[in-house]
């Protein structure tokens, strides 16, 4: 938003903290089933955290579950980067160099290139 808007007044402060925190709560509430259902196992010599999911959770729900973590925290991610990204791409390099567009800016190239060019020809 600052690259493309500099000028658009930012988030309040309120505004702010709203949405960090539903990104924290979103973010618990997808990792809660695993701290929830996890244990620790001994198998000699280290000890190893598992997720024990319950019988009646059923492996589609298990399946099901694992996809939207995938798609919530690697894809959707990656998709709004790319649209966001691909949006910035576009207003820097499509729109015009601020100043290069006038006549004047112009006129003063021209005449660079015209004392460039007449002076090449002499012999020091």
């Amino acid at each position: 938003m600052a690259i493309i808007y500099p000028l658009k007044p930012k988030l309040s402060s309120t505004s702010t903290n709203v949405v960090i925190g539903v990104i924290w709560v979103v973010a618990f509430s997808l990792a809660f089933p695993q701290c929830f259902y996890s244990k620790t196992a001994f198998y000699s010599p280290r000890t190893v955290c598992l997720v024990d999911w319950p019988e009646d959770f059923g492996g589609t729900h298990q399946l099901s579950y694992q996809i939207s973590l995938i798609i919530l925290i690697y894809l959707l991610p990656l998709l709004v980067m790319l649209v966001t990204y691909s949006h910035v791409g576009q207003t820097l390099w499509g729109s015009e160099i601020p100043g290069e567009a006038s006549e004047h800016y112009q006129n003063q190239i021209k005449a660079k290139r015209k004392v460039s060019c007449n002076t090449k020809g002499l012999i020091y």
